[in-house]
Formats: C-alpha cells, sequence, structure tokens
C-alpha cells in the first residue's frame, strides 16, 4: 500500500501510542508548569483519573503551577512523577509564602487568580478568569 495517507512507521507503533488523550488531560497539560515526557503523563493522568476527578487533579496542577511562578524550572516536578505521588492532594501554602517571579518565568499564573484559588471559589470561573488573563496579555 502506498499514497500520501500511508505511513509505514504508524503501523509499527505500540497501539497505546495511538490512542487519544484521556478526558481532562489536555487542560492539565496547558496548566501544569513543566511540558515534558508528555507520553508519561498521560499514562499517569489516565491512571489517577479513576481515584479523582480531572478538575480536583487541574485545581492541584493549578496551585502546583502559582507555587512554582518564580522558581528554578530544574526543580519542578516532571508531570508523570507529579500525577504518580498524588501531589494534586498536597495543600497550598499559605498566599504569602508563594514566590515572587523571577528570572524564571514558567507557565504560571497571576497572584489574584491564587488568591481566589484559596477561598475556595467555583473552579469554572477561575478558569475563565485565567483565560481572560491570558487573552489580554497575549
Amino acid at each position: 500500500m502506498t499514497g500520501p495517507n500511508y505511513d509505514p512507521l504508524y503501523r509499527l507503533a505500540p497501539e497505546r501510542s495511538r490512542q487519544s488523550p484521556p478526558v481532562g488531560f489536555e487542560d492539565f497539560w496547558r496548566a501544569y508548569p513543566k511540558k515534558i515526557a508528555r507520553a508519561d503523563a498521560m499514562r499517569a493522568f489516565a491512571m489517577v483519573v479513576q481515584q479523582a476527578t480531572p478538575s480536583e487533579i487541574i485545581r492541584g496542577a493549578i496551585r502546583y503551577a502559582a507555587e512554582r511562578k518564580g522558581e528554578d524550572p530544574r526543580y519542578t516536578k516532571n508531570p508523570a512523577t507529579w500525577l504518580n505521588k498524588g501531589c494534586w492532594k498536597d495543600p497550598s501554602p499559605p498566599f504569602h509564602a508563594l514566590p515572587r517571579a523571577g528570572p524564571w518565568q514558567s507557565n504560571s499564573f497571576d497572584r489574584s487568580i491564587v488568591a481566589q484559588l484559596h477561598d475556595d471559589g467555583d473552579f469554572d470561573e477561575v478558569v475563565a478568569r485565567i483565560r481572560q488573563q491570558r487573552n489580554k496579555k497575549g
């Protein structure tokens, strides 16, 4: 079989690599501050989504991104490690303990958004505000 749509490597690829990401994974990936080992993160997300809802995991990723803002990205956990260790359940640090922006600008969120997360506001409302702020900046 030949033609413009034929890809011999696709036929040889393991079946699991052709699967679509689990529901909520793309939102998690956008929120998480370190973009590395996507396939490992996707497998880990598929496992932990059986223990928690995607929105709980994404909330944790948003908190972690805020904690890591301004910190050296070398010390930010890889997403699969963060998921496998259940870090989305970790409590948030006090607002005053969050670092200030430094030379390392990661995919983090504004401090005002983090303050709103501590009030246990509606998650969808927080995500909408994050998207609005990103649209204003970009």
